[in-house]
């Protein structure tokens, strides 16, 4: 298995070139629960979160349970 960050030539799905990419199949689903709680802590306004298939999904998942129904930024 590669490892979790990848330096290279790379064509991302949107055609766009990058020098690096994050292998998110790599992530564990401890590793998707402990990016939630970072991401939640630092935005706690979101009421809504949507994955864009593939690398999205876990992490829409792990972030469900902090959603805030009618939150709004302030």
């Amino acid at each position: 298995m590669s490892g979790l960050f990848q330096l290279g030539d790379f064509t991302l799905t949107s055609g766009a070139k990058s020098r690096y990419k994050i292998e998110c199949d790599a992530l564990t689903p401890d590793d998707w629960a402990g990016l939630a709680t970072m991401l939640a802590e630092r935005l706690p306004w979101f009421n809504a979160v949507y994955g864009v298939p593939r690398g999205g999904v876990p992490l829409m998942m792990a972030m469900v349970g902090y959603q805030r129904p009618g939150a709004l930024r302030s």
